[in-house]
């Protein structure tokens, strides 16, 4: 588990977020799509559904408030790895890619703030990583 508590945007980053609530069931974004921004997670819970190669899918990590989400993807302008999905009523705040690379080169400081956040993700896959690898617990019944 990461030393670290979620912290939410704050300073341009959060100026630069616009703001939505959306409903149980919706998708952030979704498994092979460009990026378009970062989001951060207000309230509410967001499952990261991950799709194994015969198809299946499941549902790895719940983030939380805040964690952040999509930070690699639009950083490395890889395809999103996984589909972000609203298990409960969540308010997202948005920053758009192009807006955060333009904060990054007029704040260059920010990019520790971004470090911490990818540390963060790190961390939570190491998580589920012992989690998948950890044996079953059977209840006698």
């Amino acid at each position: 588990m990461s030393n670290l508590p979620p912290q939410p945007i704050d300073g341009p980053l959060a100026d630069a977020s616009q703001v939505e609530t959306w409903p149980a069931g919706r998708a952030l974004f979704r498994e092979g799509e460009t990026p378009h921004g970062v989001y951060s997670v207000l309230s509410g819970e967001i499952d990261l559904v991950f799709s194994a190669r015969n198809g299946a899918s499941r549902t790895l990590r719940l983030a939380q408030p805040g964690d952040v989400l999509g930070l690699g993807d639009v950083l490395s302008g890889a395809p999103h790895d996984c589909t972000a999905m609203t298990r409960t009523e969540a308010t997202i705040g948005c920053v758009a890619a192009g807006d955060l690379r333009r904060l990054l080169a007029e704040t260059p400081s920010l990019w520790l703030t971004l470090l911490r956040f990818l540390s963060n993700d790190v961390e939570a896959c190491y998580d589920c990583m012992r989690a998948v690898g950890a044996p079953r617990r059977h209840i006698a019944v």
